[in-house]
């Protein structure tokens, strides 16, 4: 029993070594309604410039309107573009190369497809918008699929999440 425990928790250590997480805050603000929601998202990459972002479209009911529809974009600089394998990847702390979506062919022309383990937090604290990307090898190695775009809108994620993605960059 003793030694299985301790190759568990070899195993375990090997794995954790092994894993790497790119945390990246787009350098993008934008300024919605207090009381919006989110209607959609996608991520986006111009080929020209080389730049990967996201999209989202908020959606709120003001008093002079019955429904107000913004969208803003965010980029991240840090994600790279990999033509052969067709991968956007990030580098962890560790020089690590971790995938954050893929670049596929669709009817529409091509989409980008999120990697297992691959994150984006949508934070909005009364109107004030940042987006959070988060990508984690170790949950792509077990296949695990995190939640992918997540809206969050509390002070708790202002205080302390974006905190620790601009520390990371």
């Amino acid at each position: 029993m003793k030694r299985l425990l301790l190759f568990t928790l070899s195993l375990l250590a090997a794995i954790s070594a092994e894993a790497a997480q790119v945390k990246l805050l787009s350098p993008d603000t934008a300024q919605t309604y207090a009381v919006g929601w989110v209607v959609d998202h996608l991520f986006t990459w111009n080929a020209r410039t080389g730049q990967f972002g996201a999209e989202v479209w908020f959606s709120a009911r003001s008093a002079t309107k019955s429904r107000d529809e913004e969208v803003f974009r965010f980029t991240f600089p840090e994600v790279k573009f990999d033509a052969t394998n067709q991968t956007f990847y990030g580098v962890s702390e560790t020089t690590q190369r971790v995938p954050i979506a893929q670049l596929r062919k669709s009817w529409l022309g091509q989409t980008i497809v999120p990697t297992p383990g691959t994150s984006v937090l949508i934070a909005n604290e009364h109107g004030k918008v940042r987006l959070v990307l988060t990508a984690n090898s170790e949950l792509q190695q077990r296949g695990a699929f995190a939640p992918v775009w997540v809206e969050r809108s509390d002070a708790w994620v202002f205080q302390n999440l974006l905190r620790d993605a601009a520390h990371a960059n």
